[in-house]
């Protein structure tokens, strides 16, 4: 029993097992293979998952296009398709938690913002961006601020999470209210180009910023304070290739909050900004150069911007503006150059507004008016050049503005005016150069307009003037080439003019239509000078009453050419007659030659010398000795 019992002790003794020390390796080997296997196993399924998320993104994409093809491309909300809307009829997109799907500029779709808690979205299909972690909850990281003046800088359109398409800028950020949005924040430009004349040289110098790479406008600023002008361009400055709107993400529309007063140059420039809530704004006091230049904005409305002092250069030009609304708008003062050209701005009313100053230059050429109002504009002292031109408008009047100086050149011209009224202007100086020209207009009131001293160049040519209103428009003492060229005037008393001294060639040349310019009176005491061609090609006006015009020298050459004059009559200080005064056409001959003064003698040798050329073939005879006129043949 003993023996047995030793034996079993003997044979348990003798079983081998694991030590500790090999358990610990053990463990610490399947550790290693843990560490090893375990990421990747992780990592293949954060990319599964990733993949999934990026398809399921696509798909929103997708449904958004159909969404819009089933409502005939039409119609497709501004705000854009919740990513989680029954609408876009895509499997399991209740998972989304945030985000939508926009449509940029009538040609893409957008994911903005798109998150289902676990990836967040951005871009276009097949062509997305992707973060790990929810959208941002807010969009200040967005967007460069200067906390110094409140404004934002850049839009940093390239940040995850930033809506490219429609941005919203907050009110504050860290703390600080935001009140301006800075030059080119918001453009979807390249570069700027800034031009400077060198005297010295003759010839300007150019500079070009690059604004991606620049977003503070150092450089910009530079170039201001030292008398450069600086302007977006569209264009790469080395290859001179146009850029398309979409090499960069254009905005389609932005919102701003009400603590903004100034929006800088070219804020907002070449995008695709349709709708802007400016009367919201209610801050709003500057509107910068080129600030929304370059976009598709319909409506423009600044009747509750009530402090709304100024509308800079080219601020709107090149939209598609049918509207706009000033009214209101209590401290505008000016509207400047080109400020909303190429639009299709139907009518302009500017009437009520006690501190409005200016109409830049080309402030609206090119638009479609066909209804101006300008009215109770106390203040009112410039209209510009071509600022009104190139439109559809059709009756003008301008009356009763006490302090408007300047009408400058072009303002009507090219327009489809019938009817057009200067008047009860009493600081106007000046009726400019191509003032209306190229119109419609049948009657023209010029009336009480004391200080005019000129009637410029090509002022009222080529319309289709019969009837002529001027009075109270005594101090003129000019009228400038073609002010009446082509028109339909049946008659016309140069007295009207008491002052004028000089008139400009082709002035009422040309006269167009049965009756028109029939008869013509020139009875000026100041008169000294007629210049070429002054009365010419008016194939009606056969009677001439010439007064003394004892200051009237010279007749240059053509006055009379082709027009049918009967008496020719010859001032008493006549100096100078030009070749060709009176030759006409058609074998039409003048009844009579009347020379003024005390030696009627002294034009038979000048008369002999050009004889034909100046007189045309009118057989009159030499005046006999002692008389002062003679009958022709």
């Amino acid at each position: 029993m003993i023996k047995k019992l030793m034996l079993k002790r003997i044979h348990i003794t003798n079983k081998k097992g694991f030590t500790l020390v090999e358990l610990l390796g053990v463990i610490i080997l399947l550790g290693v293979i843990a560490t090893i296997i375990a990421p990747n196993i992780l990592k293949t399924q954060k990319k599964s998952e990733k993949e999934l998320f990026e398809d399921s993104v696509n798909a929103l994409i997708r449904g958004a296009q159909i969404y819009y093809a089933n409502n005939d491309f039409i119609n497709y909300p501004t705000s854009g398709i919740a990513a989680n809307s029954l609408e876009l009829d895509v499997k399991n997109n209740e998972d989304m938690t945030s985000g939508s799907i926009k449509l940029v500029n009538d040609e893409y779709f957008y994911a903005s913002n798109v998150s289902n808690g676990k990836y967040c979205a951005n871009g276009v299909r097949n062509d997305l961006s992707i973060d790990e972690g929810k959208c941002p909850d807010t969009p200040d990281r967005c967007f460069g601020f200067d906390k110094s003046t409140g404004t934002i800088t850049k839009f940093y359109k390239e940040k995850v999470g930033c809506d490219i398409a429609n941005p919203t800028v907050p009110d504050k950020i860290d703390g600080i209210v935001v009140k301006k949005i800075g030059q080119y924040a918001f453009a979807n430009i390249k570069h700027v180009k800034c031009s400077k004349y060198i005297s010295e040289q003759s010839q300007y110098d150019y500079k070009y910023v690059d604004i991606i790479n620049n977003g503070n406008m150092s450089k910009i600023n530079e170039y201001k304070e030292d008398g450069y002008s600086c302007y977006p361009i569209y264009f790469d400055p080395v290859s001179g290739d146009q850029y398309s709107k979409n090499d960069l993400f254009s905005l389609s529309s932005v919102t701003l909050p009400t603590t903004i007063e100034v929006i800088e140059d070219g804020a907002f420039a070449y995008n695709s900004i349709s709708i802007m809530d400016f009367g919201a704004l209610s801050n709003l006091e500057y509107i910068g150069q080129y600030a929304f230049q370059y976009n598709e904005l319909r409506n423009a409305d600044f009747s509750r911007n009530k402090i709304l002092y100024e509308i800079d250069d080219e601020a709107f030009c090149s939209n598609n503006l049918e509207s706009v609304n000033f009214n209101g708008a209590e401290k505008l003062e000016k509207i400047n150059n080109w400020s909303f050209e190429l639009n299709h701005i139907t009518s302009l009313s500017l009437k009520d507004l006690q501190y409005f100053k200016e109409i830049g230059n080309g402030a609206f050429y090119q638009n479609d008016i066909g209804t101006l109002e300008l009215k109770n504009l106390p203040s009112l002292n410039f209209i510009g050049g071509s600022s009104l031109s190139n439109n559809n408008l059709t009756n003008i009047e301008i009356k009763d503005f006490p302090n408007l100086k300047v009408i400058d050149s072009s303002a009507f011209s090219h327009n489809t005016i019938s009817m057009m009224t200067l008047e009860n202007l009493p600081k106007l100086e000046k009726i400019s150069t191509s003032l209306a020209y190229g119109n419609s207009i049948t009657t023209l009131t010029l009336k009480d307009l004391p200080l005019v001293t000129t009637i410029g160049v090509n002022a009222f040519a080529e319309n289709s003037i019969k009837t002529l209103n001027i009075s109270n428009v005594s101090n003129v003492e000019t009228l400038e080439p073609r002010v009446f060229y082509n028109n339909s005037i049946p008659e016309f008393d140069l007295s009207i003019f008491p002052k004028v001294k000089t008139i400009g060639f082709n002035f009422m040349s040309h006269c167009k239509g049965a009756g028109c310019m029939t008869k013509l009176k020139i009875d000026n005491p100041l008169l000294e000078f007629i210049d070429e061609y002054a009365f010419g090609a008016n194939n009606n006006l056969k009677t001439v009453e010439m007064g003394e015009n004892p200051s009237l020298t010279t007749y240059a050459q053509g006055v009379f050419l082709r027009s049918p004059v009967e008496d020719i009559v010859i001032p008493k200080n006549m100096k100078n007659i030009g070749y060709r005064v009176f030759v006409r056409e058609n074998g039409i001959k003048a009844k009579s030659v009347t020379v003024y003064g005390d030696d009627p003698l002294r034009f038979n040798s000048k008369w002999q010398q050009i004889g034909l050329i100046n007189f045309g073939n009118n057989n009159c005879p030499v005046i006999p000795e002692g008389q002062n006129s003679v009958t022709c043949s």
